[in-house]
């Protein structure tokens, strides 16, 4: 109502021509535009029979992919972040999200795959404190990719968030 008021005005004052009356009257939304599609819990995150299943088949299926999973669980770390670490990124008991990976079409229709410096949004840029669990699965890690410029790294490229997906 604030902002209908503010144009009333403004036309009135013969500071703009548009009618906010005439304009709201002309829009045409549909309803479902400003509803909100509830998730029940149970539609949304695992239940905790789920993660100890998953936890279980991680633990006799140890991979990088594999631990990158477990990773996601200990911070929440979305998987175009995750497959984007460094282990510059890990500052004491810290770790810094500063990149993401971003898929576009480039020549010819083919996707390309990018690092982008920055994450989505600026809120994107943060630092997660790294519980014990975190630590020592990032231990882990380092023991099956210890030379590599990304955390997760297979023949000299980063592992695409496809793959944690």
């Amino acid at each position: 109502m604030l902002i209908i008021g503010i144009f009333k005005y403004a036309k009135k004052r013969k500071y703009t021509e548009i009618s906010i009356t005439q304009f709201m009257g002309d829009l045409d939304l549909p309803k479902k535009c400003f509803s909100k599609r509830t998730v029940k819990d149970e539609e949304s995150v695992f239940t905790d029979a789920e993660v100890e299943k998953i936890f279980a088949y991680i633990g006799e299926n140890i991979s990088l992919v594999n631990y990158g999973i477990l990773l996601a669980f200990q911070t929440g770390v979305r998987v175009g972040e995750l497959c984007t670490l460094k282990y510059s990124d890990i500052k004491g008991n810290k770790l810094c999200i500063r990149r993401t990976e971003v898929r576009y079409h480039g020549e010819g229709g083919k996707y390309v795959f990018e690092v982008r410096g920055s994450p989505k949004t600026e809120a994107g840029n943060r630092d997660i404190t790294l519980n014990s669990d975190a630590q020592r699965i990032l231990k882990e890690i380092r023991k099956l990719n210890p030379f590599g410029e990304y955390i997760f790294m297979s023949d000299g490229k980063w592992i695409k968030k496809k793959a944690f997906s």
